[in-house]
């Protein structure tokens, strides 16, 4: 039996029976009922219940905050992730065994609070924005009439009080920061209305302090709920179930999380009891209660109902249906094999009927403060069904939680995304029923299903229940078996011959198998005969974990098999010398590229030092080819030269099918080459995934629709929102929030002529025709599959899809290449006169394709 614990006043502490017996009797007053050498508190300090001061903090119900009652949602559909422990196999004694441990576990749950000491930081500003908040329903004060003269500037004053808000979260200013500026602004206005007593009145209403201001604006209670996670096993619970009562005392709980309820040994069967919280010593001495780590979630249905309130969203959403795409061509995810095979699901219409959304999300680690080995994970998601204009940005782009850090969860993520699959589980079988902006009175139902997960290789397996890839089956679209050798060596990725796909029947038929293993040792035996876990997206009945996850093109080929040749294969090798990376970074310092190429290559004579993706896949794709001739041997630069056609054609916004297949072709060829050169000791698992790239494309459209450079700029802007390192993941979520929040809010009628350009909300129309008025860019695209139609009008007159922009000057072709040139004209052309054909060009900084600028734009020389 365990013996009991009990709670000691003088000690503030749960300590044995036999020491609380013992100080009864040296520091208990009967007579008093009262304990000596006690600190008298007054009853605002809250004794005995420390915890309690963070309530708002961590846990409740938020509510989004909107102009009318009927908009109000709140987190309290959101469901806690279960973690009840299936009992059923425990024989009774295991029963009575568990139940004492809880008891102990309980009681010295207090114990188990790691103390920390944060003398930077005051009860102040540890309280600030949640103490106030409590039991408080926030709404902007939004004047949207016209109102008399005399109270103009009341209407000035949300004006104001509106932009102070959106610059303090459009360009990253600090708390500290916008409060100098409130405060300023006050006393501005109040000195200035000693000599106006319109200003004096300005005075009077504009609100004084940072919190008055936030008071006003809505922005006091989070949006969003908080989780805490078990720092151990990374289970997660709402902060209402955290605490228990012990002896009159509110204590913290530890961990109840069982991994493996059915094992047939009683000590793996025990709870993981670990503590949940820290004791905080703040500055003034006080104790608080702290989780050691809090999973900030936003709601997806509240975000979509946010979203459908916004001018034109639905609408919006709907443009797809009217695209005319010719045969053949693939220019966005519509015209992917998934999209037509969700049209209907199980013979029930989906995409096919109005108000029908697909969703795709992302996760990806990242790294909040610079030269900091600390990493959170943000969960992403958008619509699918919104143009590819407006898709990526930012206002259109769910942040769905942060993942706390220090490190990435180690297997899975399957506690962070219960929340999310119970609503999408809804958003499935009943949907959202909701009025919109576009139908204010009259309620319509909003369905919506994950269709795509885009992310990097180690998020994809955790997101989709998939082993390492230096695994044996390391493979999450096929079957290959990879050979790997002793431990720690590395596995052979080579080999590029086809193999099974992998199919979803297959898939939930192993993890089914696997879920029902009762010990840790034979769940890791067939996840390694299978390569497969479980994931808890596998709980959506449509969800195919094989097909619904893609490659990322921007870490499979740029991040990944051109960062890996050049540096690792040539640089490190001294395949290239440091003479020859000078030599390289003055060729393309000399090149003439458009203006709105992005980013040039930079610090090439640095060993590529610093590259980020976009600066890769310009050198791969622009720089590369040219830059490297006479400098490696020219076996090395062919096979090169196989992956950079393989890559340009890949890169274009609007592909065919014809050249999806070249890209293939050419992908395969340099695997090929390259196993050839280099060996297979050299191969990558990339180059392994380079053989399931076309299927993509095929399945979700042109890499523009699935690749992770949006997301890779979400998370830039993200690591911006960090002030400290006191609760990272709430930082980030709350400036993010609090921005939507803003954006989303409902500008003030009068003087809107005057202000509203200033805040990017213009009455335009949006320009979302996309590839409506582009069928000539369709016509040029599909000369690559056919015979070239040969005109004899000039190039310019026939296809008007092509024009000219920016400054132009003259150049001159050598002789030799003069020659080269009439030689093609003579080709294409038939027989035409060459001989006023001149070495003369007339070079342009950009070519626009057609109406669509978004398209693409290059270099452009015209012959004069």
């Amino acid at each position: 039996m365990v013996k009991k614990r009990e709670y000691c006043p003088h000690c503030d502490d749960t300590v044995s029976w036999k020491t609380f017996k013992r100080h009864r009797g040296m520091y208990y007053d009967s007579e008093n009922d009262t304990w000596k050498d006690v600190p008298v508190v007054d009853e605002g300090d809250n004794y005995g219940q420390p915890e309690r001061v963070l309530v708002e903090d961590l846990g409740g119900e938020y509510a989004y905050v909107h102009n009318d009652v009927e908009n109000l949602v709140t987190d309290s559909n959101v469901s806690e992730p279960s973690n009840s422990i299936d009992c059923t196999s425990f024989l009774e004694e295991d029963k009575i065994y568990f139940q004492e441990k809880s008891d102990e576990a309980s009681v010295t749950a207090d114990c188990g609070a790691r103390t920390e000491y944060w003398d930077n930081i005051t009860e102040e500003e540890l309280l600030k924005d949640f103490e106030f908040a409590r039991n408080m329903q926030e709404t902007p004060v939004i004047v949207d009439t016209p109102l008399s003269d005399q109270k103009y500037c009341i209407v000035l004053l949300n004006w104001l009080c509106i932009f102070l808000c959106f610059w303090w979260t459009r360009f990253g200013i600090s708390e500290n920061g916008i409060a100098a500026m409130v405060t300023f602004l006050k006393r501005f206005f109040s000195v200035s209305g000693r000599f106006s007593p319109w200003l004096g009145a300005l005075a009077t209403a504009f609100p004084g302090t940072l919190y008055l201001l936030k008071k006003k604006m809505g922005l006091l209670t989070d949006k969003f709920t908080k989780y805490i996670v078990c720092p151990t096993c990374s289970q997660t619970y709402l902060y209402e179930s955290c605490f228990e009562q012990r002896n009159g005392v509110q204590v913290p709980k530890l961990c109840s999380h069982v991994e493996y309820p059915n094992h047939p040994q009683r000590r793996f069967r025990k709870p993981c009891g670990a503590s949940l919280f820290r004791k905080v010593v703040l500055s003034n001495g006080k104790t608080h209660y702290y989780p050691h780590k809090v999973y900030c979630y936003t709601s997806v249905i509240s975000s979509l109902k946010k979203h459908l309130q916004r001018k034109d969203f639905a609408q919006k959403c709907e443009q797809w249906r009217q695209r005319d795409v010719p045969s053949g061509m693939l220019a966005d995810i519509y015209d992917g094999r998934i999209w037509r095979e969700f049209q209907e699901v199980d013979g029930q219409p989906f995409l096919s009927s109005k108000n029908n959304y697909g969703l795709q999300l992302n996760i990806d680690w990242f790294q909040p403060f610079k030269h900091t080995p600390f990493s959170v994970g943000a969960i992403y998601a958008v619509l699918l069904n919104l143009p590819r204009t407006e898709r990526y940005k930012k206002e259109n782009t769910i942040l769905i939680g942060i993942i706390p850090g220090p490190r990435e969860p180690s297997l899975n993520i399957n506690a962070f995304l219960e929340p999310l699959v119970d609503e999408l589980n809804k958003l499935w079988t009943v949907g959202l029923t909701t009025t919109h902006h576009g139908s204010p009175f009259i309620q319509e139902t909003f369905k919506a299903a994950l269709i795509c997960t885009a992310s990097d290789i180690p998020a994809t397996r955790k997101l989709c229940g998939f082993v390492s890839f230096m695994a044996k089956h390391g493979c999450s679209k096929c079957e290959k078996e990879f050979c790997t050798g002793a431990f720690g060596t590395k596995p052979d990725f080579g080999g590029f011959a086809p193999c099974p796909l992998r199919n979803n029947l297959k898939h939930r038929a192993q993890v089914a198998e696997i879920i029902h293993e009762k010990t840790k040792s034979n769940k890791a035996q067939l996840e390694g005969k299978y390569g497969v876990r479980y994931s808890a997206l596998m709980e959506l009945p449509y969800f195919d974990c094989v097909r619904f996850h893609v490659i990322d093109p921007l870490h499979n080929l740029f991040l990944g098999t051109g960062k890996h040749l050049m540096k690792k294969i040539w640089v490190d090798n001294m395949k290239i010398s440091k003479s020859q990376l000078e030599i390289i970074q003055k060729k393309v310092d000399s090149t003439k590229t458009p203006a709105d190429m992005g980013r040039i290559p930079q610090k090439i004579a640095s060993n590529f030092g610093g590259f980020t993706a976009e600066q890769w896949k310009n050198w791969i794709v622009v720089f590369s080819i040219f830059s490297l001739k006479g400098i490696l041997p020219r076996p090395e630069l062919e096979c090169w030269r196989l992956f950079v056609l393989a890559c340009q054609l890949l890169c274009a916004p609007v592909i065919s099918i014809t050249s999806v297949g070249k890209a293939h072709s050419y992908l395969m060829r340099f695997c090929r080459e390259f196993e050839r050169l280099y060996g297979s000791n050299s191969v990558t698992p990339n180059m392994h995934f380079h053989c399931h790239l076309a299927d993509n494309i095929l399945d979700y459209g042109p890499i523009y629709a699935f690749w992770t450079f949006p997301y890779e700029r979400m998370n830039g802007v993200l690591s911006g929102h960090c002030a400290n390192q006191k609760s990272i993941e709430i930082q980030i979520m709350r400036k993010f929030t609090n921005s939507q929040f803003l954006m989303d809010m409902p500008l003030p009628g009068v003087f809107c002529e005057d202000f509203q350009q200033m805040f990017g909300k213009d009455d335009q129309q949006a320009k979302s025709t996309e590839m409506n008025d582009c069928q000539s860019f369709f016509k040029c695209a599909l000369l690559s599959q056919g015979e070239v139609q040969v005109s004899t009008s000039a190039w310019s007159d026939t296809c008007h899809f092509y024009m000219t922009t920016g400054a132009a000057h003259i150049e001159y072709f050598d002789d030799t290449f003069t020659e080269y040139l009439k030689e093609a004209y003579r080709t294409i052309l038939g027989d035409i006169d060459t001989g006023s054909i001149s070495g003369a060009v007339k070079c342009y900084n950009t070519v626009d394709c057609g109406q669509m600028h978004e398209i693409g734009r290059a270099s452009c020389r015209e012959r004069v």
